[in-house]
């Protein structure tokens, strides 16, 4: 019987030195947090490479006469001429554990793809930030996933992850490559506005408001939004009540953009309008005490103190802590 051949030093040295080199990437795939999402892919990319090689030896063997079988240690090579039975079984064994390898790193490890899309989407808020973070990185980044859902959805779902991390600068380069596959996306470039103006780019954030408005002009959702941001963040309330108005328009029952438009007119003195807004919220809102204190100090600011003083009244009768309120709240409805 032929003698084991074993690999020569200087092969053991490379052996040794793959063999360290994998610890040390490993080390750093479990100890850092920004690689740890993709420590699964890496163990699955070596189960396929071990695989592909296992397969490939029964081709080798084929096409030579000679296989290594991977039962031990492939430290010994089989001969068809010489060892035919143990060929063949070498072969088979080779073969098998070859698909098999292949067929796991296909495998998710009972994380299916809709329940994937479940933790990266977290619709109910019931699933931690940190694992729906991987499980969006796991549906763009892994290649068995790819497909099972639109790449630009998983792009803008991490990016809302990301935003609610606190990290506005990976999200907006998620939202960007959102739009970048899907330059019609209207959701990310909502987003990527909010983002913006988090960020304190306000210009930015108002040309993705405007982009989105372009692609569907008939959203009263996205006018009220950029209205808010006119009112809010630049500071530009006639811009703002025109975005109400035309969100008003859309949908005229819509009452955050009523609520906000009288805080609007409010602001560039035209009491009568606000008083207007703030009366068609009461009507649909009678019981909420600080609409009637906005709208008692517009009263009184218009001269009708009569009235000013009728609604801090039933202010108080409602909740009797607002009776010695100085001014009137926000009103209900913002965004």
């Amino acid at each position: 019987m032929r003698r084991p051949s074993w690999p020569s030093p200087l092969r053991l040295a490379g052996i040794l030195a793959a063999l360290c080199a994998l610890v040390a990437v490993i080390v750093v795939f479990i100890t850092v947090d920004a690689a740890r999402v993709y420590l699964p892919i890496l163990f699955r990319l070596l189960i396929g490479a071990v695989g592909i090689w296992s397969m490939g030896t029964v081709l080798v063997g084929l096409g030579t006469g000679k296989v290594r079988p991977m039962w031990r240690g492939i430290s010994r090579r089989l001969r068809r001429r010489t060892e035919a039975r143990q060929f063949w079984r070498a072969l088979a064994w080779n073969g098998t554990l070859g698909a098999a390898l292949l067929t796991l790193s296909f495998m998710h490890f009972g994380l299916s793809s809709s329940a994937l899309q479940d933790r990266c989407y977290n619709q109910q808020g019931t699933v931690p930030l940190r694992q729906s973070l991987d499980a969006c990185s796991l549906l763009i980044d892994h290649w068995t996933l790819r497909g099972s859902v639109r790449p630009a959805d998983a792009f803008l779902a991490r990016g809302n992850v990301y935003r609610r991390m606190g990290n506005v600068t990976h999200a907006l380069s998620d939202y960007s490559n959102a739009i970048g596959l899907a330059p019609d996306y209207v959701a990310a470039y909502e987003n990527r506005g909010m983002a913006y103006i988090e960020a304190g780019q306000s210009a930015r954030g108002m040309s993705d408001f405007n982009s989105a408005i372009l692609w569907t002009p008939d959203d009263p959702d996205l006018y009220f939004l950029r209205g808010y941001a006119y009112q809010t963040v630049l500071h530009d309330p006639k811009r703002a009540i025109a975005d109400y108005t035309a969100a008003l328009r859309l949908k005229p029952d819509f009452l955050g953009p009523i609520a906000q438009r009288a805080a609007c007119y409010r602001a560039i003195g035209d009491l009568p309008h606000a008083i207007a807004d703030l009366s068609a919220v009461i009507r649909e809102r009678p019981d909420d005490p600080t609409l009637y204190l906005q709208r008692s100090d517009a009263y009184a600011a218009a001269g009708n103190a009569e009235w000013a003083e009728d609604d801090r009244a039933t202010a108080a009768r409602l909740d009797p802590s607002l009776a010695k309120a100085p001014a009137a709240g926000s009103p209900k409805g913002q965004p």
